[in-house]
């Protein structure tokens, strides 16, 4: 709908009755800055499709194209526009077929001109409510995307923070390998240069080498392999492309890059699957669910514990994949429990808490998965989410 404003509003009025039709023209013309004029249905229906208006006034019965055969046709074209019907007494089963398709209100002949004011001007309001509507909705719908990517790009800085505290422990114990063996090989070189360099001498620096060269490697490939994970999340959660992926395997490197923080808070997860499930979906996506799922465990599930478990269940049939997630941690209150997916809402406010977690993996489950998220959960008994999705 194009009309924002009273000035915007264009008003199409179909008339063939010429006294009728120049009445109520004088009047609508005096009240309103748009308005077209035909005399008939097929008038007005070429003046309907070359001016798109966004109020039809229509007399019900008419030559060559009826009231009625007109609306029909606006209806099928455009569902917003609104149609006002005029009609005799005499006239009501024509009328009742009109209501029938849809039209949105009607006049009785004789018109009242301030009822015809009235009724244009309800319609009026009524558009202009309808776009700023749409105008809120619209900015909430960018806001939402916003706070996603926010949320996502949140994430990408966290895994940035992770890889560099977790790739430097085994690039440490690497290059602590290297540079003792560098040291031992230049001694040997010396001994060897100054020919004090025994039997026992030698064969204690092989073994030191092998040693050394097996910590390195196994360091360093474990370095590697923290790259590659880091490297596989973050590109996905940046390019948020589809594509093929086994869902176990991509959620244990989601966990794999969560490592970091899982290790401080001493929480373990667990992931099971029934079988082998292969999707053809955005991983990026289930990496935010899940990171916002693991998050939420240990920044309210794991309050004030010690340590806590998190078991997560594939399956799947023949209609549908089935994902269970489960921690055992503090649970959830029954009486906050249907509010936990409303945006900002919050049980740490002032404390850190946004209250968009849940409200973010609600949206990506159902919008970007299409799917739907359910939660139950009971005080000291632990929160369960079940995901499912349609194959």
């Amino acid at each position: 709908m194009k009309a924002k404003t009273l000035e915007d509003i264009l008003i199409l009025y179909v008339e063939d009755d010429e006294f009728i039709r120049n009445e109520l023209i004088y009047f609508l013309e005096k009240k309103f800055k748009n308005i077209k004029v035909a005399s008939n249905g097929e008038e007005g229906l070429e003046l309907f499709e070359k001016y798109q208006p966004d109020i039809v006034i229509t007399d019900i019965k008419m030559p060559k194209m009826s009231g009625i055969e007109l609306s029909k046709y606006i209806r099928q074209k455009n569902s917003d526009t609104i149609i006002i019907v005029s009609s005799a007494h005499s006239e009501t089963s024509l009328l009742d077929e009109a209501i029938e398709f849809g039209i949105d209100t009607f006049l009785i002949k004789p018109i009242s001109l301030a009822q015809l004011y009235c009724t244009v001007q309800i319609a009026i309001e009524k558009i202009i409510l309808k776009k700023q509507n749409e105008d809120t909705q619209n900015k909430l719908d960018e806001t939402k995307k916003l706070l996603i990517e926010a949320d996502k790009m949140a994430m990408i800085g966290n895994l940035v923070a992770g890889a560099t505290h977790e790739i430097s422990s085994p690039l440490g114990v690497g290059i602590t390998s290297i540079s003792h063996l560098t040291d031992i090989s230049e001694k040997l070189k010396a001994d060897y240069e100054n020919e004090i360099m025994t039997q026992d001498n030698f064969e204690s620096y092989l073994n030191s080498a092998i040693d050394l060269s097996k910590m390195t490697y196994i360091n360093l490939q474990k370095a590697s392999d923290l790259i590659k994970s880091f490297k596989t999340i973050a590109v996905d959660q940046a390019l948020d492309d589809k594509k093929e992926f086994d869902l176990q395997s991509y959620l244990n490197e989601v966990i794999f890059s969560l490592n970091y923080v899982l290790k401080k808070v001493k929480v373990s997860v667990n992931i099971k699957a029934s079988e082998k499930i292969q999707l053809n979906s955005y991983p990026g996506v289930f990496s935010q669910i899940f990171t916002n799922l693991i998050n939420n465990s240990i920044n309210h599930g794991f309050e004030n514990l010690e340590e806590g478990n998190i078991n997560i269940t594939l399956s799947k049939n023949d209609n549908e994949i089935k994902i269970i997630y489960h921690d055992n941690g503090n649970g959830i209150d029954k009486e906050k429990l249907p509010n936990i997916f409303d945006k900002f809402y919050t049980t740490k406010k002032g404390k850190g808490g946004t209250g968009l977690g849940l409200n973010i993996i609600k949206d990506l489950v159902e919008n970007r998965l299409n799917g739907s998220i359910t939660c139950e959960s009971s005080k000291k008994e632990g929160t369960s989410f079940e995901i499912i999705l349609k194959k």
